[in-house]
């Protein structure tokens, strides 16, 4: 078949109040899973006029692609929000997608909360609305050390690859900084 090119569309308004960076656009598609020819979910991360990064979520329904600012939990697993780094710098994105039908999606990647802790992200549309989760993480690794996200400030966890056989059962991957700062592989299911 032929292959035709386009422009992703961005959020007109990210969940600040602000317009999609015009200037030094830093848009990116990471992942993109079908389930037919007319209905695919597209991932990956936006920045906005001020320099924040916000995931991304393309919904290609009846031919037209619909961008979305992708969702951030409401609570992380140490109980902090959605926020910005030290720096007050908003940082998430995503990195992977897996759909089983029209309305049902995994995607997974990661955001910074209000202390500036990188957390795994996952994001699950059901039905027509998405919704958010921190991803979980190990409580010790092999060595007997904690998550770099209970140990420390900056420590980081992130996912990188979902799949998913049906709507109970997904897997997804990525890697965690330990309190030693070690890193080590991920596994969320």
């Amino acid at each position: 078949g032929t292959w035709r090119a386009m422009a992703a569309p961005e959020p007109p308004k990210d969940s600040a109040g602000e317009a999609p960076s015009l200037t030094e656009t830093q848009t990116g598609l990471t992942s993109v899973s079908c389930t037919s020819a007319i209905n695919c979910v597209a991932v990956g991360s936006y920045d906005d006029a001020v320099g924040f990064y916000y995931g991304l979520i393309e919904t290609l329904s009846k031919g037209a692609w619909a961008p979305l600012e992708a969702p951030e939990p409401l609570k992380d697993g140490l109980g902090s929000g959605r926020g910005t780094d030290s720096n007050s710098y908003q940082f998430a994105g995503l990195n992977s997608v897996a759909c089983t039908s029209p309305t049902f999606c995994t995607a997974v990647g990661r955001y910074k909360d209000a202390n500036a802790v990188e957390w795994p992200l996952i994001d699950m549309l059901s039905g027509t609305e998405w919704d958010a989760v921190a991803g979980p993480e190990p409580v010790r690794n092999a060595s007997g050390a904690k998550p770099g996200s209970q140990a420390q400030a900056d420590g980081g966890s992130y996912l990188l690859s979902v799949t998913c056989i049906s709507r109970a059962s997904c897997t997804a991957v990525g890697a965690y900084l330990d309190s030693s700062t070690h890193i080590y592989g991920l596994i969320d299911s």
